[in-house]
């Protein structure tokens, strides 16, 4: 399951910085026991992109997401991202791939990132896109100068 988030994020430097959470989440216990309802075991994979150096430019970063899904099944695109260090923290800068895939309802934006000595993969949909977009403008809009 793919879970997305915005968040402002400032490094020990006191640099500021606006990043994208791309996040793969497994419920571990639920593969070996189906059922077992009131409790998991999470796994999570996660990547953050760098979207902006001002919540402006992050929203620019989200509007050309939308506009990559007008793209053929296929395209590549690599973005800047940092890994998390499991402590709320981000760590060194790496790079992650997107890729345009078509799904029976339309296309997706598939991100492909290393978590550790694996590969994680999750799917972005338009709607995805939409919510965090209308999320991130009604943040701007409650919080100026977030």
């Amino acid at each position: 399951m793919g879970q997305f988030s915005v968040f402002k994020y400032k490094d020990d430097d006191g640099t500021l910085g606006y990043y994208m959470s791309v996040a793969y989440k497994i419920n571990v216990l639920g593969i070996f026991r189906d059922d077992i309802t009131d409790m998991s075991i999470d796994h999570i994979d996660e990547t953050c992109l760098c979207i902006g150096d001002t919540a402006d430019e992050a929203l620019s970063f989200l509007e050309d997401l939308l506009a990559l899904l007008d793209e053929d099944p296929g395209t590549t695109v690599r973005f800047k991202c940092r890994k998390t260090n499991g402590a709320e923290g981000l760590t060194d800068f790496s790079t992650a791939n997107c890729v345009v895939v078509k799904k029976a309802f339309g296309k997706q934006l598939r991100f492909i990132f290393e978590s550790g000595r694996r590969t994680a993969e999750t799917d972005l949909s338009k709607n995805g896109i939409k919510a965090l977009t209308s999320g991130l403008k009604l943040n701007m809009k409650l919080h100026p100068g977030w």
